[in-house]
């Protein structure tokens, strides 16, 4: 879609463990992150669909937040993780926990260069 449309107004929403799932060998953020207009970041263990916490999982958060940063992208750092696999913390400690790791993704963008 995004090579046959170019308009400044049709971007795409980057998801971390889709891209890691079903295009590895693609470095899509190369490809379109001009393009980029929103994230969806959350880790995953080896299942799909696992939404996990950042750190929790295999996603190289360095590399992803530097080829992030380097698209020029100044939007929220907005996570998608479920608490699925986290039922001994209550919602409040889920979020609070979120948000520790939100930040740490976000000094990841901030010092990428």
């Amino acid at each position: 879609m995004l090579k046959r449309v170019d308009y400044g107004r049709v971007g795409f929403c980057y998801d971390c463990c889709h891209h890691s799932n079903y295009n590895p060998d693609d470095d899509l953020l190369s490809m379109y992150g001009k393009r980029l207009m929103a994230l969806h970041l959350h880790d995953n263990g080896g299942k799909h669909s696992q939404h996990q916490l950042p750190f929790d999982g295999g996603i190289d958060w360095p590399c992803v937040m530097r080829k992030i940063a380097q698209t020029g992208y100044t939007g929220a750092t907005a996570l998608e993780s479920m608490n699925w696999d986290y039922l001994d913390l209550t919602a409040e400690k889920f979020l609070q926990e979120a948000y520790v790791r939100a930040k740490r993704l976000d000094a990841f963008r901030l010092t990428a260069f």
